[in-house]
């Protein structure tokens, strides 16, 4: 409850996931926040290779566990012009609207 409300306060808005049940969906999504050990990134911070940490996009086509569904596993590609980040997402979870993609930055970094 008070890293939902942290997010609220902070104006993110919830995950929309109506896109949970497409499939093969190349879905353009935008990172609202990150979320490790210590808490949530500041702006400008980011996530370097290796970090395990959680991811909070503003839209998203994965489906979190719930009702005894597992939740969906796979990678998210971020790219800004010639820089490429792959996220492995191992576990996906919603929490108040938010949906966290917790995982692994295999390559590149991840920012807010």
């Amino acid at each position: 409850a008070e890293q939902t409300s942290c997010l609220a306060n902070n104006d993110i808005s919830t995950t929309d996931d109506e896109f949970k049940y497409e499939w093969d969906l190349d879905l353009s999504a935008s990172v609202t926040a990150i979320f490790t050990e210590d808490g949530f990134l500041s702006a400008g911070e980011e996530a370097s290779s290796g970090a395990n940490v959680g991811v909070i996009l503003d839209k998203s086509s994965f489906y979190a566990e719930a009702g005894g569904q597992e939740a969906d596993i796979g990678e998210i590609i971020l790219s800004s012009g010639d820089t490429v980040t792959k996220f492995i997402v191992t576990d996906v979870q919603s929490y108040g609207g938010y949906l966290l993609h917790s995982g692994i930055v295999e390559e590149g970094s991840i920012k807010v």
